[in-house]
This record gives C-alpha cells, structure tokens and sequence, in this order.
C-alpha cells in the first residue's frame, strides 16, 4: 500500500469510527510510516530493551511530566506507545499505554479548578499569555 493510501484508509477508519467528528472535513494532512520498509528502524516497529531497563526505567518513563504551574499536577506532556506498557512488542501495550494516557489526562485536566484554567489570564505554558 502506498504512504497515500495508508493514510486515506486511516483517515477513513476513524470517519467510520467516528462519524459524528466529521474528521473527513477537518483532514488537512498526514503522514505514513511502514516500519518493516525504514532501514534506520531495523525493520521492527517496537522496543528492544537490554536486561533490566524494563524494570528500571519503565515507571519514569509512565509518569506524566511538564507540570503547569511548576510543582501542581496539572500535567501537560503524556508518554503513550507499546514501549512504555507492561506488554511492549504487541498492539494492546500501545493501546494499554494510549487508555493509561486519557485517564491521566483526564486526572491532570481537574487537578485546578476551571478559573485557574481557562480564566482570561490563562498562560499554557509556553511563555506568552
């Protein structure tokens, strides 16, 4: 399958999942990556881990960061993917992680009151207001 087409059938699965979203009508652009074909990928698409980095590294990595204002825990950068689940290698650790992701965003988002984020000197974080 084309990079063209990949991305037109997955603009298409999530029309089909999604129809309310009208996602077709907001599509602008996309991109397409076939990891068995990207010499710089080895041919896999998923982590290697040496022995013990799991155990290691596997909780920081999980742990949502940039938190805004500093030391709150309205947190704005969240990792998802199969290398930071329990199950790496295999669709349900991205999906794992993806579903771990929503509910700490979710946390995150009603950790401040409202006021506090979407009043009218609200600042995102990236220094301007």
């Amino acid at each position: 399958m084309t990079p063209e087409r990949r991305i037109r059938v997955a603009a298409e699965n999530l029309h089909t999942v999604f129809p309310e979203a009208n996602s077709l009508d907001y599509f602008e652009a996309g991109v397409s990556q076939a990891f068995p074909t990207d010499e710089l990928a080895g041919g896999s698409a998923f982590t290697y881990f040496a022995p013990k980095q799991k155990t290691q590294y596997l909780e920081i990595v999980r742990s949502p960061d940039w938190a805004y204002p500093v030391g709150s825990s309205n947190y704005r950068v969240f990792f998802a993917g199969e290398h930071v689940s329990y199950t790496h290698g295999w669709i349900h650790g991205a999906m794992e992680a993806g579903l771990r992701c929503a509910q700490q965003a979710h946390t995150s988002a009603n950790s401040l009151p409202s006021k506090q984020l979407y009043g009218s000197s609200f600042d995102p974080g990236f220094g301007f207001v």
